[in-house]
């Protein structure tokens, strides 16, 4: 099998995965939001800065991946 086509195709499967690392990035900051807005409790309450600095993250490492994968792509096809 040709190199070429081999990383090429990882990097799309590597596309498709990124996708969820961005799922759950939002998945997390509606779960910061929610507890902001809806946690009556001191530990519903201790919960909204962890959840936004994770779901922060992982938007950054999930929109990089993403970045990165489409540019290898499409410089691979060019």
């Amino acid at each position: 099998m040709d190199l070429l086509k081999l990383a090429t195709d990882w990097a799309k499967a590597e596309v498709f995965s990124t996708k969820f690392f961005i799922l759950f990035a939002f998945a997390f900051l509606i779960a910061s939001i929610g507890f902001w807005q809806l946690g009556k409790t001191e530990i519903a309450r201790a919960y909204i800065m962890p959840t936004l600095v994770a779901g922060i993250l992982l938007l950054i490492i999930g929109s990089g991946l993403l970045y990165t994968c489409l540019l290898y792509t499409s410089d691979a096809a060019d």
